[in-house]
């Protein structure tokens, strides 16, 4: 049942305690036996012919004398296989500091792989050379000096091909004669922008067209989008100096529908009268899309001046296509401007709308890539109106389903929300920009033929990018309309069920493994379709209809002079989670956007449609479908008395450099809650349940090995840990960290796993962890501790960056409430009189 009330949530004021961290579980994996080499001579022998021959063919394809690559600094891409029923050890080729730099590894995830595709400076060559020899020369029955034990799993070694440089989500790689535009990822170096000008002045003669000084910069990594023929890009001079990674450059996809004016114009005046629009500095539902109308009567005066913005050089900022304009709709009057233009009663709005027209929203390629145009963006509404806070929504998606590894857009987005700047020279700089709370859209199915396969279609068709985006809020949709008008009933039925997912949502079930963040977090409204025919299933004969009661009502700018038309599927969604964040803003200024994107999952709810078709046992189908559930504003912007929620935001530092040099985890902190244990006793076997969030934004690092593991993807990870209902506070002390305890004391036994709906294994994923235990009172009464530890990312196993003492903020959201709203337990009014005495302020950190 949703839950809303009175009270707002409580800041605590009292900070951890930190504590020194040491890994409390198994570090690494099983020993793995070298395949069998009786003649160890003749093997590394053969494996070091196999390297040069390699190197030279590189070379050679280059135009390169050895001795003149030397000189100047270059390497070699080659590819290394293990035999049969054996893997090569990843992070022997894992050293990019030291001139070995992991392109790619199959399979992904994993610390092994059969094959994988390296760079290698000419000075590792020789280095992998002496580890040859080394093995060669060391007695059958002892073990292989140092590093050249890795050598008895090399089975063959050759020089790269250009396709295997070919990492998007479509597996065949373009070999027509046609000009694609492509995503190409160069290693960075020291000095990103050089490295993107000397590929465009290499490219100059090949016919390959490279925008000048339009890239995206990660760490190790610089992107740029460039267009030509697959010949033209193979015939770039010293192509594989610096090329880990070739992708297709995808396009944006938006959608829009129409609907009829009738009375449209009087209708908007009566309402425009009664709204109260908010002063100019109040936060902002800032839409990067296709524009806006700015005349129209709803929205106007809900721009700021200089809030109304293009990053593209035609067509100004009015939105010709119409997605903007349906999408300002929602993010200022969320899903209820119907009921509102039907109402007497005045309309006080707490945000204002912005919007940076980044797109025309035509199926004509863009030149730039989308992670760059969103940035352009994103500092052009920053430039105008520097201090007004803001949450950013992108409701178009790139066409054509992802894995669930990051793109080069998502990990724009992941940087931005970071606080990160892109400039060329900030790889290896503090964030100095302000936090950014993006909501994303988990994109639609497309056509009515394949919306007639639901839900199978949805199940199989992957969320699109920038949906993977670790730090954004990505919302998919779900729908309780259905409703068909009285002349449709005896024809026409809702396509889908009354809380189920919403007709044209995309998920994430198809994404492989269980590598990366689990999408959607939440899913809003997002309207209903009609159907007539078979029942729903993939091959039937389902016939869609667009019912205009089951979609939402909007603004528009029609030709016509129609103000109003409707909108749905997983851009509406967006666009209303955009305006709950705003409001949540808006009403609690001392949020940081972790705490914002944190509330929306520790607040939703499945509805009893999605338990059904998902019961607890398919808990992880539940969660690639709808995520946490369905969002509940009320619930995120107050309480009742039977329902208390605790916030603490707070800065961890995650690593250190120790003594030995080595980069090592160096804190963890223990939240000591002021807990209704008392009253909790009192309610004796009563179902309760308690609501965890932890949320906080990494600084993505997205080049080559990154894409397979999720710790050298992010800068570094967090997760909360809380005791279980037996266990003593020293226990869950040494279950947390093993810093300073006898290896005879050491804790590994985990949480309860019957009692968290979703469990560490899924909850982990990704950089918001929201998980509910369920339980009787008395069993929660002593649990009033809350643990966050760090987990390992690139700013500990790159330390050459050194980023590893680095802070990084959350926001630790703990929630305790009865199973069931009721007006007869009080569960806040202990926590609030066991707080210190004075007010409970949040600390806000730029």
């Amino acid at each position: 049942m949703p839950r809303g009330g009175d009270y707002e949530h409580i800041r605590l004021p009292t900070p951890p305690v930190s504590s020194g961290y040491a890994y409390a579980g198994r570090v690494g994996g099983p020993d793995r036996e070298p395949p069998p080499r009786p003649n160890r001579a003749a093997h590394g022998a053969a494996v070091g012919r196999q390297l040069e021959a390699a190197t030279d063919a590189a070379l050679a394809a280059a135009g390169r004398d050895r001795r003149d690559a030397v000189r100047d600094g270059h390497g070699v891409v080659l590819t290394l296989e293990a035999p049969e029923q054996f893997e090569l050890p990843v992070a022997a080729f894992d050293r990019p500091a030291s001139g070995v730099d992991l392109i790619d590894a199959e399979p992904h995830g994993r610390p092994t792989a059969r094959r994988v595709v390296v760079y290698l400076a000419l000075a590792e060559v020789d280095r992998f050379a002496d580890r040859f020899r080394a093995y060669a020369e060391s007695d059958l029955g002892t073990d292989p000096p140092g590093a050249a034990a890795i050598t008895a799993f090399v089975e063959s070694i050759r020089a790269a091909t250009f396709e295997e440089l070919w990492r998007d989500d479509e597996p065949i790689f373009p070999d027509d004669d046609t000009a694609h535009f492509w995503e190409v990822w160069l290693r960075s170096g020291s000095d990103p922008a050089a490295v993107a000008e000397e590929f465009r002045a290499k490219a100059a003669g090949s016919n390959l067209a490279v925008p000048v000084g339009r890239f995206l910069v990660f760490p190790e990594r610089v992107v740029l989008k460039v267009r030509g023929r697959r010949a033209d890009l193979a015939g770039v001079p010293g192509l594989f100096d610096t090329l880990v990674q070739l992708r297709r450059a995808r396009r944006l996809v938006v959608e829009t529908l129409d609907y009829p004016p009738d009375r449209q114009r009087q209708l908007v005046e009566a309402l425009a009268r009664r709204v109260g629009f908010p002063p100019p500095t109040a936060p902002a539902a800032c839409l990067i899309d296709t524009g806006t109308s700015p005349a129209h009567p709803l929205l106007g005066p809900a721009y700021a001046e200089g809030g109304v913005l293009t990053t593209i050089r035609r067509g100004g900022v009015v939105d010709s296509h119409g997605h903007g304009t349906g999408l300002a709709g929602v993010a200022l009057y969320a899903d209820a401007l119907h009921e509102k233009l039907e109402g007497t009663i005045p309309v006080p709005l707490d945000h204002g709308l912005e919007s940076v027209r980044f797109t025309t929203g035509s199926p004509s390629e863009e030149p730039d890539l989308d992670g760059l145009r969103t940035l352009n963006a994103v500092s052009a509404v920053e430039i105008s109106h520097p201090d007004r806070p803001r949450v950013f929504c992108l409701a178009s998606t790139q066409d054509g389903n992802t894995d669930g590894g990051p793109s080069s857009w998502s990990a724009a987005i992941d940087r931005s929300a970071a606080g990160v700047r892109f400039a060329p020279d900030a790889t290896a700089g503090a964030p100095d920009d302000p936090k950014r709370l993006f909501v994303v859209a988990a994109g639609n199915v497309r056509g009515r033929e394949n919306v007639a396969g639901y839900p199978d279609r949805n199940h199989v068709s992957a969320a699109e990018s920038p949906a993977q985006a670790w730090n954004a809020l990505t919302v998919g949709a779900y729908t309780e309309r259905e409703g068909v008008p009285s002349d449709l009933a005896d024809s026409v039925i809702p396509l889908a069920p009354r809380g189920g997912l919403s007709p044209a949502s995309r998920t994430t079930l198809a994404w492989p493994g269980n590598r990366w963040p689990v999408k959607p977090d939440v899913v809003l409204e997002g309207g209903n379709c009609g159907q007539t025919g078979g029942g729903g299933l993939l091959g039937t004969a389902v016939t869609v209809h667009e019912v205009p009661d089951l979609q939402l009502l909007t603004t528009a700018q029609t030709s016509t002079g129609g103000l109003f038309g409707l909108t749905g599927d997983t851009s509406e969604a967006a666009a209303q989670a955009t305006s709950y964040a705003a409001i949540v803003a808006a009403r609690n200024p001392d949020f940081w956007p972790e705490t914002v994107r944190g509330l929306f999952t520790r607040c939703a709810e499945w509805t009893d449609q999605m338990l059904r078709e998902f019961p607890d046992a398919r808990r992880s189908r539940r969660l690639k479908v709808y995520g946490h559930g369905r969002a509940n504003l009320d619930a995120m912007l107050r309480q009742s008395n039977d329902s208390a929620t605790m916030i603490r935001q707070e800065t961890i530092r995650p690593f250190r450099r120790s003594e030995g040099d080595a980069v090592v985890s160096h804190e963890y902190h223990l939240h000591r809650l002021p807990w209704p244990g008392e009253e909790l006793r009192r309610l004796g076997d009563a179902p309760v349940r308690m609501r965890v969030a932890l949320s906080y934004f990494v600084e993505p690092s997205p080049g080559g090995a990154g894409w397979s593991r999720p710790s050298r993807y992010r800068s570094h990870g967090l997760k909360f840990r809380v005791p279980r209902p037996d266990e003593t506070a020293a226990d869950f002390a040494r279950r947390c960290s093993w810093e300073g305890v006898e290896e005879d004391d050491r804790t590994r036994a985990g949480e309860d796993r019957r009692s968290w709906s979703v469990r560490r294994g899924l909850r982990e994923r990704g950089s918001l962890h929201s998980d509910t235990w369920h339980g009787t009172a008395e069993e929660l009464a002593d649990a009033g501790r809350v643990a966050v530890v760090p987990a390992g990312g690139w700013w500990k196993e790159r330390p050459h960056h050194a980023r590893y003492d680095s802070d990084a903020r959350y926001a630790l959201l703990v929630t305790i409430e009865t199973a069931e709203p009721t007006r007869s337990v009080v569960l806040r009014t202990p926590i609030v009189n066991a707080l210190p005495a004075g007010p409970a302020t949040v600390t806000v950190e730029s």
